[in-house]
């Protein structure tokens, strides 16, 4: 609105100065609020029109609902949805001080991809690179329960039902994964033990997958996923009564409940002693995994000194030596420290021989000779292993494939390099021999 001046005439005399200042300060304090009074409107309408973006159960009934002449505007609004929803779930994740934005993202990006649109794969793949790329927090338990619930009542009600399989189907099971793979994380270090009702009700949700097993037996990346959710979903519901299941058997489905409350950030906040008696044992080949990661993530393992450099053949040699008993291993425990090393092999080929080396076969020729009478230890490699690690291995070389920018790693994961192979098996031979 344009500032109009008021010209004042002095046709009466001479105006005393503190008349005139009382003008001015009466003009000014007009001029505040018409200023005040457009600023409020325009936080208004920012108000409504986030109101209006916002994703809720009742827009998701609605569109499902539409007719084909009303959808087109609704798509549009779907649009306008999802391109907010990726600008707040990007800058959540540079900004880590957004817990509490970042999961509600998660939450409604759950509840628009159920919007049978053209953009619920975007939906998807949205959901899907905002769970990789977000950082780990404690507050995010009750959405991973609250997305967990959702995915199987999705893949046991909806899904299952179409005739093939489809890309939405494949990105709802890699979501799926993905979430099952953060509670897995959470389990581990002991944060979800408070979180009983929660467990009661995926214990209820997770009953019933293996029917789904049996529906995508055609595919097998596809039963990797529904197995690798229904191992982990095992753990995570071990600890709850059956006596509190058995009481609490009728509840509604996943899409009726309202993502659950957000518990305030120093929620989770417990002294060290109690996070040591709770936090779960650490299986030998995750733990030489993650300390293989931390050193290439800190070190470049191109010029160490001497010590550094033992430090890291040693670390490696521990790797190696897991394979040994990698089919006694929690399958599952052996699927993340597979990811850990593909995700450092990337970068690094020492790591990536170091995957070559945990799948491939010993020989006789590789032992040293005081020990070539007990071949009937050695590591018989893939050929030994159960399916699920077989289709993990592949899937990982596959992405590091992907992944990589120096093409001496993708030449290596094509062909194989044996020569560096043979100089880590003979600095093992000759530590076995000085002890």
């Amino acid at each position: 609105m344009p500032v109009q001046k008021i010209p004042y005439a002095h046709r009466f005399g001479i105006v005393s100065t503190s008349y005139k200042e009382k003008i001015a300060k009466d003009i000014q304090q007009r001029l505040q609020q018409e200023s005040d009074r457009s600023s409020s409107a325009y936080s208004i309408d920012q108000g409504k029109k986030n109101l209006i973006l916002e994703v809720t159960e009742e827009f998701v009934r609605d569109y499902n609902r539409a007719s084909p002449t009303e959808k087109p505007k609704l798509n549009d609004l779907i649009y306008r949805m999802l391109q907010r929803l990726k600008r707040k779930s990007s800058q959540c994740q540079v900004h880590s001080n957004r817990p509490i934005q970042l999961q509600m993202a998660w939450a409604e990006l759950c509840l628009l991809s159920q919007c049978k649109s053209s953009y619920q794969e975007e939906c998807l793949t949205t959901l899907y690179r905002a769970l990789i790329y977000s950082p780990l927090s404690a507050n995010q338990i009750p959405t991973l329960f609250f997305l967990s619930e959702t995915i199987l009542y999705w893949l046991k009600n909806d899904a299952i039902l179409e005739p093939f399989l489809t890309s939405t189907e494949l990105k709802l099971l890699k979501i799926g994964q993905i979430v099952f793979q953060l509670l897995y994380f959470h389990y581990l270090e002991g944060s979800t033990g408070p979180y009983e009702e929660f467990k009661v009700r995926l214990h209820t949700y997770l009953e019933g997958l293996e029917e789904c097993e049996s529906a995508y037996s055609s595919y097998p990346n596809a039963v990797w996923c529904i197995h690798y959710i229904e191992s982990i979903g095992s753990v995570l519901v071990a600890s709850v009564d059956k006596h509190v299941l058995n009481s609490r058997r009728s509840i509604s489905s996943a899409n009726s409940q309202p993502p659950p409350p957000i518990p305030p950030e120093d929620f989770h906040e417990i002294n060290k002693s109690d996070l040591s008696a709770i936090v779960q044992e650490l299986s030998p080949i995750i733990w030489h995994s993650v300390d293989a990661w931390l050193f290439v993530k800190k070190y470049s393992t191109t010029n160490l000194s001497e010590i550094m450099n033992h430090y890291f053949n040693e670390t490696i040699l521990s790797l190696i030596a897991c394979r040994h008993k990698l089919i006694d291993e929690n399958w599952i425990d052996v699927v993340m420290a597979f990811q850990i090393l593909a995700d450092v092999a990337k970068t690094n080929i020492d790591m990536l021989e170091t995957i070559q080396l945990l799948a491939q076969p010993e020989s006789t020729a590789q032992l040293p000779l005081h020990k070539r009478a007990d071949a009937h230890l050695l590591s018989r490699g893939w050929r030994s292993w159960p399916w699920q690690l077989i289709i993990l291995l592949c899937e990982c070389l596959t992405s590091i494939c992907i992944g990589t920018t120096q093409a001496v790693i993708k030449r290596t994961v094509l062909f194989g390099v044996e020569t560096s192979s043979d100089n880590i098996l003979a600095f093992a031979n000759d530590s076995q021999l000085l002890v």
